[in-house]
Parts: structure tokens; sequence; C-alpha cells
């Protein structure tokens, strides 16, 4: 069985596989992933910055989330992006 940390980067490794070229129909929402891993916001936001930001560097973390969940705009709100 996997985590939720893994069911979500497997998700995000299929989303992102041919970046900048992304499916929008993929793209779940936030709250929908919130539900279907079983974990909170904050955990949801930290899992998935973590993910983007040793996949593709913060700069381009911080661009990637923005277009898919463009209403979260609180991104890398712990990291100090400059």
């Amino acid at each position: 069985m996997f985590s939720a940390e893994e069911l979500l980067y497997i998700y995000l490794d299929e989303i992102l596989e041919n970046y900048p070229e992304i499916r929008i129909e993929d793209i779940k929402s936030l709250t929908k992933l919130r539900e279907e891993l079983r974990i909170g916001k904050e955990r949801l936001i930290q899992l998935i910055d973590k993910y983007l930001i040793n996949k593709f560097g913060i700069d381009l973390a911080k661009e990637i989330k923005q277009r898919l969940w463009p209403s979260n705009t609180t991104l890398l709100k712990k990291y100090k992006i400059r």
C-alpha cells in the first residue's frame, strides 16, 4: 500500500511527464487531492512544493504551481523567493 506522499508523487509524475505540455483535464483541484489522499491542506501544499522544487527548481516550481492551481497564490510561502 502506498502512502499519501507516494500517491501524490505518482500523480504529479504522470501529469508533469511532458511539461510544459499539460493536459488540463487531468489536473485535480487541491480539494479533490486532499479528499482522495485524506490529508490536510497544509500537508498537501508542503508535499506539492517539495516535489516541484526537487524536480524543477524553485523558479519553475512557482510557475508550474501557479499554472496548475492559480487560486492558490501563496505558493512556497515557507520558502523566501527572491
